[in-house]
């Protein structure tokens, strides 16, 4: 991770040197002897991340670590220091002479610091005359890699557990008929077994009687064509018993990849490429397979952590965890092998063994290794208890659990550097802890981890930074908007201890629970605070602190304590007790959130933090922001909303916060909401200046509508619009302008007021994929206006028609998957015909209260997988209990629940899978 965060300086030095392009030459001399210290830091990590680190190398790379911090403090604080006279865009022209000057006398002020740092980088290099290569492109150091697996523990064949199904279903790919399943996949999370599966399956007896020529070859050693296929041949030709042809080591790869071809042209063959990184090779010997693969059942299986590797298989087999009753058995036959406990856990034990196979998460590799280490320990309760307790040391020192953190850290290392400090920065949110991806990619981009790249948004580059964690598979999704996209992630338990260690090796992060903070070591940069904390004491420093988190109740956050936290660029205290917010000063502060706090108003030292980018007030007691927000001129995020009302039945359960005059010069915004102008037309036109907004979330009065218009028409990549009236009975006439056109690039479009009818511009909606109309009351049905919109998968309903029965007609909502009817108060029967919906999957109906009976046609919903009924008549309550809902329709099971405390039932329909989908 050090090696990337030099990376990152050395990018700040390039853009350094082409900003500063009129300085005197001597100033460009400085920062290139910076520059070039740089990059030797660089190269030696590289060259140290592939050697036996002993205390000398060790303390040496922390050294150079923290040399890197140091420059990254000094290089931060000159450009907030320049930035600062670079903040009235309007003047630039007139103000370039003297800003120019400025950047100049900034400089000479920096210049010892930069200088002592070079000299330091300079003598930590050179110390005993080692010379390190140049900077290369990538972030993995060449040297060969070890392989972590030769240390797995030993489990015997007959005692593999989990394994049996998998074997089968990967064997049916080996035989399957079809040409399509020429090249296999099997693809997981390190430590899964998905090696141990192929081998199993490749040494068969059937596999080595049915294909007459096989091959394994182990990709863990980085391979380029040629050697790949030379080493290719050598197997083949190896198990025949044949000469190898004549001069194959001085072959040209296109020689090699003929003789390939003709060898295998007449056989049938399996060839398994195992600890494959990088697709590249492969890709670039792939026609050496094209002509004999398809039609004589010859098989390629590639072994893979990537999903993205995976994926250009024609097959992708997805290993799975161990179920919960595999993990136990596993688990048991490990810890209890001796000849006394035959694999059974004492009843003493069971507590603390299940808290340690659950902690495991059904990863093969900790059950096993865990269970054998704790096989040589005495079985008892504090033995067990110590072991749960302190995982995380003896990962870290323990010989014989090293084969976790070495096998998971593969993934790791083979990170590109950019991706390296994203992965670790999940060290700062609790274990099994699901981050919302959203928050995340904010947090990114406020540390600056994240490049920018043309055509392209910052958040977008981020979001292609985390499919690629997850595509790696270091990141697990923990939850998908409908559409897709992940919503939230978190890491596995296991692989966040691992990424806690691997952190404080790196000193990316302090993390602290269940004790308090009353000394350090060494500088902290990030500060996470989980949980049973009392007390910061008064003698530690955090004047490098760069980030600080807090997901306890105690409020550590305060006037005593925030002014030691100067050099903060990311603090979030979502969910903390807070009721004032400390009026310090925060100058390199660029991302605040203080969601779900009780805070009531912003301090004037706010207006301080020019480089703030995000500000996320939601569900606060904030009611009105303040002028000085209007100095925060690089803010991407304004995230506002009051605290709920109430629950989601109410209108006004989402209170809008009052906007200031002058919003319009925050023109870096990309979200807005939930705001109102409180008919003030000005604010309302000012929003036309705010091009760069993708949400947008206003409470409008119908007589501003137009002038609303006006300035959305303007926002070509809002792609989330949001907006509400005054008041329940206040109607929104949104067809009032009529030579209106919506931005083409709207995707969720919510609505909520009285409507008198759907506006006819949601016709011309081509990307829109969700809608929600509530408190419409429409007296004549909304389907009909929107049933033929090509992209919609999401309709939500709330009081929004008038009348007693809703009528889903044959060949509408083609992509609709969720469903959601609330307060239909009228309504008595909703009738699904024919070809309607055909890939709905989730039907809600809430407070519908008088319906009697399920919808009518239900039975042409074959894709649907949950019908959730909330506070409904109890006449089709018993109409499901008496009849089983309609599982003798459907073929569904049907589970009932309901509780005494009211009259909400839920009932939950579960389908067999359809025939027509696919295995994901």
């Amino acid at each position: 991770m050090a090696e990337g965060l030099v990376y990152f300086l050395l990018e700040n030095m390039v853009s350094l040197l082409e900003e500063e392009a009129s300085f005197q030459s001597g100033i460009r001399s400085d920062v290139k002897g910076l520059r070039d210290s740089l990059k030797s830091m660089v190269a030696f990590l590289r060259e140290a991340e592939g050697m036996e680190v002993g205390p000398a190398l060790k303390d040496r790379v922390k050294q150079v670590q923290e040399l890197a911090y140091d420059v990254d403090d000094v290089l931060d604080h000159f450009m907030l220091q320049v930035s600062h006279s670079n903040r009235h865009k309007f003047t630039e022209p007139l103000r370039r002479p003297a800003r120019t000057v400025k950047r100049q006398l900034t400089w000479r002020k920096f210049f010892p610091k930069i200088k002592d740092l070079k000299e330091r980088i300079d003598s930590i290099i050179n110390r005993d005359k080692i010379r390190f290569t140049a900077l290369q492109t990538g972030s993995s150091s060449t040297t060969a890699r070890k392989d972590p697996r030769v240390a797995y523990p030993v489990i015997e064949d007959s005692k593999i557990v989990g394994i049996k199904k998998p074997m089968e279903e990967l064997s049916r790919l080996l035989y399957a008929e079809e040409s399509s399943c020429s090249w296999i996949s099997v693809v997981g999370v390190g430590g899964l077994g998905k090696t141990t599966l192929a081998k199993k399956v490749y040494t068969s007896s059937e596999v080595k009687k049915d294909f007459s020529s096989h091959a394994w070859i182990d990709m863990s050693q980085p391979f380029n064509s040629k050697e790949l296929l030379q080493r290719l041949l050598k197997e083949l030709f190896r198990e025949w018993w044949e000469p190898l042809p004549e001069g194959v080591d001085n072959m040209e790869t296109g020689t090699l990849i003929e003789q390939l071809r003709n060898f295998l042209q007449p056989k049938r063959y399996v060839v398994v490429f195992d600890d494959v990184w990088c697709i590249d090779v492969l890709e670039s010997i792939k026609s050496a397979f094209a002509d004999s693969i398809r039609g004589n059942g010859s098989r390629v299986m590639l072994i893979t952590r990537s999903h993205e590797i995976a994926s250009k298989c024609d097959h992708v087999y997805n290993l799975r965890p161990l179920l919960n009753k595999e993990a136990w058995n596993l688990f048991c036959m490990m810890a209890f092998r001796s000849p006394g406990d035959q694999g059974f856990c004492p009843p003493e034990l069971e507590a603390s063994s299940k808290k340690i196979v659950e902690f495991c998460e059904g990863l093969p590799l900790a059950i096993v290794s865990i269970g054998d280490f704790l096989s040589k320990k005495e079985k008892t309760m504090i033995e067990w208890e110590k072991l749960h307790n302190g995982l995380g040391y003896e990962l870290e020192r323990n010989n014989s659990l090293s084969c976790i953190p070495a096998a998971l850290l593969l993934s790791y290392n083979n990170l590109p550097y950019h991706l390296k400090p994203c992965f670790l920065y999940f060290s700062v949110f609790p274990q099994s802890f699901k981050v919302k991806c959203s928050r995340l990619i904010r947090l990114w981009i406020a540390e600056g981890f994240v490049q920018r790249k043309e055509g392209k948004t910052l958040e977008e580059v981020a979001d292609d930074y985390l499919n690629k964690l997850i595509s790696g598979n270091l990141v697990e999704v923990a939850g998908r908007d409908f559409d897709g996209p992940p919503r939230t992630c978190r890491v596995h338990s296991i692989m966040h201890m691992i990424i806690l260690l691997k952190s404080k090796e790196e000193n990316f992060s302090s993390v602290y629970a269940d004790q308090n903070m009353d000394s350090q070591h060494g500088k902290i940069r990030r500060l996470s605070i989980l949980h049973n904390c009392n007390n910061i004491n008064e003698n530690m420093s955090f004047t490098d602190t760069r980030a600080f988190f807090l997901f306890q109740e105690a409020n550590l956050f305060n006037s005593s304590t925030s002014r030691r936290f100067s050099s903060l660029k990311v603090l979030d205290l979502q969910d903390a007790p807070i009721v004032n917010f400390p009026d310090e000063n925060l100058p390199r502060l660029r991302y605040l959130s203080l969601r779900n706090t009780n805070i009531r108003e912003l301090p004037k030292s706010l207006g301080n933090s020019r480089n703030l980018e995000t500000l996320d007030l939601k569900k606060t007691n904030v009611s009105v922001l303040p002028t000085n927000i209007l100095s925060l001129q690089y803010l991407r995020h304004l995230l506002v909303c009051g605290k709920d009302r109430g629950n989601c039945v109410r209108f006004n359960y989402v209170q809008g916060l009052k906007l200031p005059a002058g919003i319009q010069h925050l023109n870096s915004l990309h979200s807005l909401s939930f705001v109102k102008p409180e008919g003030d037309r000005h604010i309302i036109r000012e929003l036309e200046n705010l091009v760069e907004l993708r949400k947008l979330g206003v409470e409008v009065k119908r007589e501003d509508w137009e002038y609303l218009c006006l300035s959305i028409q303007k926002m070509k990549n809002l792609n989330t619009f949001d907006v509400a009236s005054a008041n329940m009975e206040e109607v929104l006439v949104l067809d009032l302008h009529a030579r209106f056109t919506p931005p083409p690039s709207l995707q969720r479009l919510y609505l909520k007021g009285r409507l008198e009818k759907v506006p006819n511009w949601i016709s011309q909606l081509s990307r829109l994929v969700k809608i929600s109309l509530k408190w419409s009351r429409l007296s004549r049905t909304p389907l009909g206006a929107i049933q033929a919109l090509p992209s919609l998968m999401e309709l939500q309903l709330v009081d929004a028609y008038t009348g007693q029965e809703l009528v889903f007609e044959a060949g509408w909502f083609q992509k609709l998957k969720i469903l959601e009817l609330d307060q239909f108060h009228q309504l008595n029967t909703v009738t699904v015909q024919d070809q309607t919906m055909p890939g709905l999957q989730k039907l809600t109906i809430r407070r519908c209260k008088n319906m009697k009976m399920v919808p009518v046609g239900i039975i042409y919903l074959t894709r649907l997988k949950a019908l959730n009924l909330y506070e409904m008549p109890e006449d089709l309550v018993i109409t499901l209990d008496k009849n089983r809902g309609v599982d003798h329709l459907m073929g569904m099971n049907v589970l009932t629940s309901s509780t005494s405390q009211c009259t909400s039932t839920q009932v939950l329909l579960i389908p067999q899978p359809h025939p027509n989908d696919r295995l994901s």
